[in-house]
């Protein structure tokens, strides 16, 4: 007997005002839903996106889900899993299980790792597992579940991927700032991070055309401000500077004449000098650097590089003001062999260099990264900080952590 699929997407976030309900993500993964070949007409897709910002209580976000549920009369429940949410999900899983014991749950996002018998431990209500970009499981969900696997790794065609802003799944409205990607993957692998995929392929996502489209679409309902979520600094390891990815796509939004705001994501010393020079002559772009340290005795043990890694970076900060871009930094205390002196003096180098806007925050240790199985042998200590749980540094051998926290908050 035929049964048409309704899908409930619940989804933790915290949202701003003047962005989308739906995050990026989900709004890729109900894309795909919609847009698959396979799906049948009656099958319907919901979201549901619990606001962080505004609520907290475990029990009452469990009443959101439950609520949710039955309203969307859903017989699949997929749930997206970022380290702010863990905590929600395990306690709701209980719940709704006991609740609706014929519903199918299936789960992805950062937070889904590990084998098979581990995450059933962790999750034994769970289903389905996508350890892996979720947009061909969505496109063909009964497939998934028929699997005899409860764990699936199912990479899309990203070549293929449809825009959600092309598809009128995400209502664009003047003045919105938007979240926009190009690419996906990152080559790096920094210890503390779990933006990082096992074999460090980096994938552009559709074609130039369909980044070209969402310009024009973005600059024609003016659009404010532009985020784009992908790593820019891989553009060395392209032999052909003059078709660098990141390059193209600022002299396309030079060409299509964006005035928004552009908002890039870059690791300072993989940027060649065209890039600069271009993104210099545009005062609507804004570099986020995510620097974390200077100190060529905290590089290594972070897998940042090594001492000569240390100069490139200041090397290329010093032109990135040459140039005069606009630029956010950001900064991790409580690392690896740092101190408060080393500290104070990376926030007095950037000051020097003629970096005013530069934000610090402590270490957060995530699971499956590399720093979780070694931060004791630096002497660090680290505890679940509340509301959500996430592991953070507090004390440090030298025992400046508390002097170092101050600095950050007086930056």
């Amino acid at each position: 007997m035929f049964v048409a699929l309704s899908v409930l997407l619940i989804s933790f976030g915290f949202l701003r005002p003047n962005e989308n309900t739906d995050p990026y993500g989900i709004s890729c993964l109900i894309t795909a839903f919609n847009n698959s070949l396979i799906k049948h007409p009656d099958d319907r897709i919901y979201s549901y996106v619990i606001d962080l910002n505004t609520e907290q209580n475990q029990a009452v976000i469990i009443d959101q889900m439950i609520n949710a549920i039955r309203q969307a009369k859903c017989n699949v429940l997929a749930l997206s899993d970022f380290i702010w949410a863990d905590r929600y999900i395990q306690n709701a899983l209980p719940i709704i299980r006991k609740e609706f014991p014929n519903l199918k749950i299936m789960m992805g996002g950062p937070m889904v790792h590990g084998n098979e018998e581990t995450l059933k431990e962790k999750y034994p209500e769970v289903d389905l597992f996508t350890v892996s970009y979720g947009e061909a499981v969505f496109s063909d969900i009964r497939k998934a579940f028929a699997s005899d696997r409860c764990i699936l790794e199912l990479p899309p065609d990203f070549s293929a991927l449809e825009s959600p802003y092309l598809m009128n799944q995400i209502q664009i409205k003047e003045g919105m700032s938007v979240r926009m990607e190009t690419r996906r993957g990152c080559s790096f692998k920094c210890s503390y991070c779990r933006h990082r995929n096992a074999n460090g392929c980096v994938k552009q996502i559709g074609t130039d055309d369909r980044v070209k489209s969402e310009l024009k679409l973005f600059k024609d309902k003016g659009i404010s401000k532009i985020n784009v979520l992908d790593p820019f600094f891989n553009d060395i390891n392209n032999r052909d500077m003059s078709k660098a990815h990141g390059l193209r796509f600022l002299n396309n939004c030079k060409e299509i004449g964006i005035e928004s705001e552009i908002s890039v994501q870059i690791r300072p010393e993989m940027v060649n000098q065209s890039y600069l020079e271009t993104a210099g002559s545009m005062k609507n772009v804004t570099f986020e650097i995510g620097i974390q340290s200077l100190d060529k005795n905290i590089y290594p043990h972070i897998n940042r590089g090594n001492e000569k890694a240390q100069g490139f970076v200041l090397e290329r900060l010093k032109e990135v003001v040459r140039h005069g871009i606009n630029t956010e930094i950001t900064l991790i205390y409580g690392l690896p062999n740092q101190t408060f002196k080393s500290f104070e003096n990376d926030i007095n180098t950037l000051k020097k260099l003629g970096f005013n806007d530069i934000k610090a925050f402590p270490l957060q240790i995530y699971p499956a990264t590399e720093i979780l199985k070694n931060y004791k042998d630096f002497g660090l200590k680290a505890k679940n900080v509340e509301p959500f749980g996430i592991m953070e540094v507090y004390d440090n051998p030298s025992h400046d952590f508390e002097q170092m926290d101050k600095l950050a908050r007086q930056i």
